[in-house]
């Protein structure tokens, strides 16, 4: 079978690695009011993340105040187009960059940043569920098998997909690993 997405696009503001995920945890696409956006590649100090939404909350916020054991896992450096800067005032309880994934788990060699295989993510993050089962929890999960440019998925943890072109090898490995997750959480009986 042969899949193929075409016409997919994000919002203004939700097109970059760190904006997408602001605009998730906040609810508001990422965009700096008179900051032309075609000029935020130029910059080179993410610090402006430190100030933005400060007074907004976020859905981390939200539940941090309701007691919720909040936890972050992001598949890259922390300090990566400044999330870093983000996180100061949008925080969790626990926070995993991929320098403390790859204590734990060999990267990929084709990896973005030095990241860990997606399937290796997920079983991180189900030994991270699994220690929150009896508590209020809030698990974010940042995976970069998919991201572009690249597609860098784990060719020793996709075999059987290599006869396809790299874009649907990238998504439909992700798709599978993704899926024996979420088998794994159901499973679970949360």
């Amino acid at each position: 079978k042969k899949y193929k997405i075409n016409n997919f696009y994000g919002l203004p503001g939700t097109n970059f690695t760190v904006g997408s995920l602001i605009a998730t945890l906040c609810g508001v696409p990422f965009k700096l009011p008179n900051f032309p956006f075609d000029r935020f590649w130029k910059v080179k100090d993410y610090i402006f993340y430190s100030k933005i939404l400060n007074k907004h909350k976020c859905i981390q916020d939200l539940l941090n105040e309701k007691n919720y054991n909040t936890e972050f896992i992001v598949n890259y450096g922390i300090n990566f187009q400044g999330l870093n800067n983000f996180l100061k005032n949008h925080s969790f309880d626990k926070i995993y960059s991929n320098e403390d994934l790859k204590k734990l788990y060999k990267p990929n060699p084709n990896g973005f940043f030095g990241a860990i295989p997606d399937a290796d993510l997920f079983d991180f993050a189900l030994k991270r569920i699994e220690k929150n089962i009896n508590k209020k929890f809030f698990i974010v999960i940042n995976n970069t098998d998919t991201h572009k440019p690249g597609n860098l998925y784990s060719r020793e943890k996709c075999e059987d997909l290599l006869n396809l072109n790299e874009i649907d090898i990238a998504y439909l490995c992700t798709l599978k690993k993704l899926n024996k997750f979420i088998t794994k959480i159901d499973n679970m009986k949360l």
